[in-house]
């Protein structure tokens, strides 16, 4: 992993465990990120991570959508890719009728080495290790062990994932086993917000210093089901358009 991108994901865990103090209107209250935070950080009062409050606008629109999708699938596996020393699970696991839903956490194998060493594992929490080149395999693998519905979460992938490799990933999702239910829950950057993260210099860069795609095309059969546009949070004005997309197969 990029060292840009491991610093990226402790500020936004760094941000989640101080929301509900700092930023108590944006309605973001984690308390395994708080306790995770202490971990990692060996219980240093003055950590080195920042304060983001765009990542817990992020995560707070991302959680909406999820949460919307397990209320009408309650039994579903949600695939996680990409997110990092996260929480989402335990946020959710409070607020639904745990532990129906499955939940796997794919993502960087030092990343996942860190989650199985500071965050339990249960019989519907399971991490596993994939390199970007991996991840359609394994998501192929993940969908056809699955008999029930899906959904994909996928934070911030223009991070870590080409425009090529986003639509491999949107092509295999789309063709499920016996036609169970898929559903996929992104975060993107419209084409004004990156030229603002290339030209605006490292203040911006810092968040989101690697985009590889910016509006991404939605091939047939998707269909956006969801989309949230973050730039009516007054926090987040200055970085343009920055969105939220809820994908079904129509």
């Amino acid at each position: 992993m990029s060292e840009w991108l491991a610093r990226a994901q402790l500020d936004r865990l760094y941000s989640h465990a101080i929301a509900a103090q700092r930023w108590p209107e944006l309605g973001l209250v984690d308390s395994a990120a708080a306790q995770l935070m202490s971990i990692v950080s060996g219980g240093d009062r003055t950590p080195v991570s920042r304060a983001e409050p765009l990542a817990v606008v992020r995560s707070r629109a991302l959680d909406a959508r999820c949460l919307t999708f397990l209320q009408e699938e309650p039994n579903a596996l949600v695939i996680n890719i990409g997110a990092g020393l996260n929480t989402r699970f335990h946020r959710l696991s409070q607020q639904l009728d745990w532990p129906r839903f499955h939940w796997l956490e794919l993502d960087s194998p030092e990343l996942v080495k860190a989650q199985q060493a500071y965050l339990p594992l249960t019989d519907h929490y399971r991490c596993r290790g994939v390199s970007a080149e991996q991840l359609t395999s394994d998501v192929q693998k993940a969908l056809q062990q699955w008999q029930g519905a899906v959904l994909i979460m996928a934070e911030s992938p223009a991070a870590w994932l080409s425009a090529d490799q986003w639509q491999m990933l949107l092509a295999l999702c789309s063709q499920t086993p016996n036609n169970a239910r898929c559903d996929i829950v992104y975060d993107y950057l419209s084409p004004g917000a990156r030229r603002r993260i290339y030209y605006w210099g490292a203040a911006l860069r810092r968040l989101y210093p690697q985009a590889r795609f910016a509006s991404p095309v939605v091939p047939a059969p998707w269909q956006v089901r969801h989309r949230t546009d973050l730039h009516g949070d007054t926090r987040c004005r200055i970085w343009g358009h920055w969105y939220t997309a809820h994908l079904s197969v129509s």
